[in-house]
């Protein structure tokens, strides 16, 4: 009788065990409709004309690492995992406009990003920032905003500097290290869904990564269409294996899963139905092939 009982809690024990190694590292949450209520051609009607639209896109890389495969999409374990760290710069005829300041290379130790800093990617990226009109972020985190902590003269900057009030209010942007006088001086914009911060730039409210994530839709004067995802994905797959990362890793990355889930719904319709270069801003083989083909060009 004891040994019995034995054996049913041993079975039991491994029932759970099983159980619990599915939800933790296996099961992937994708609804079967997106409740991401963004449409697209809204997005685009924000525009009116296609007058002073940007010239070109251009990004440069200044880190590269890897994660850890099985954090990348649920249940996939040979999924690329390489890593980098970009930043986005956008050109018109006579302003430029940068799009996230990843980490230096101070940051990018203690971090553990990974297994290379591009010291010189790092300073042609900081040149730029020192030069844009306009500097935004698709989350508040050190591999996107991380940059401006040990920037030149960075206090010269501030009007120059949009954070959302999500951003500002998120608790990991005062993890970064910057000052309260800096962020005191910067622009902060308050908005809702989706706005048109310059033409040619819309940004779209998309929490759940972090509570100040947004993506941000891009069209350029020879017609053409990006969509910088941020870090709702980490790598193209996850748009087309329609797999979100799995509970462990949003558990510890502190994301929402669900929020992530119908992000990912929607970006895997998008690409489906639309004509938009949609770029995970993390994914390496995504940037090689858009540079590849033209569509990016490399900040100088």
């Amino acid at each position: 009788m004891k040994r019995r009982k034995l054996y049913i809690r041993i079975t039991i024990s491994i029932v759970l065990a099983l159980i619990a190694k599915y939800f933790l590292f296996n099961y992937s949450y994708i609804p079967k409709e997106s409740n991401f209520q963004i449409d697209i051609n809204e997005v685009r009607e924000l525009f009116g004309s296609d007058s002073d639209l940007p010239v070109a896109i251009n990004t440069i890389v200044t880190g590269e690492g890897e994660l850890i495969p099985w954090t990348i999409a649920a249940g996939e374990k040979d999924i690329p995992n390489k890593s980098v760290l970009t930043s986005f710069q956008l050109v018109y005829s006579d302003r430029t406009v940068m799009i996230d300041a990843p980490m230096s290379e101070q940051q990018f130790i203690e971090f553990k990003y990974g297994k290379k800093f591009l010291r010189d990617n790092f300073k042609t990226q900081q040149k730029a920032l020192l030069n844009a009109d306009l500097i935004l972020f698709t989350d508040e985190l050190e591999d996107h905003m991380g940059g401006l902590v040990y920037l030149p003269n960075s206090e010269t900057l501030t009007d120059r500097i949009l954070i959302t009030k999500k951003q500002f209010n998120s608790s990991k942007i005062k993890k970064l290290g910057l000052t309260s006088q800096f962020l005191f001086n910067v622009e902060v914009l308050d908005y809702k869904h989706c706005f048109m911060i310059s033409p040619g730039i819309v940004l779209i409210e998309s929490p759940g990564h972090s509570r100040g994530h947004q993506m941000i839709y891009i069209k350029l004067q020879n017609g053409n269409e990006y969509l910088l995802a941020g870090n709702i994905i980490w790598n193209f797959a996850n748009i087309e294996l329609l797999k979100n990362r799995p509970f462990l890793a949003t558990l510890f990355g502190g994301e929402n899963i669900k929020k992530i889930g119908h992000l990912i719904r929607w970006l895997h319709n998008l690409n489906q139905s639309e004509d938009i270069f949609i770029i995970p801003n993390h994914d390496p083989e995504v940037i090689k092939n858009y540079q590849a083909k033209g569509l990016l060009g490399t900040i100088q």
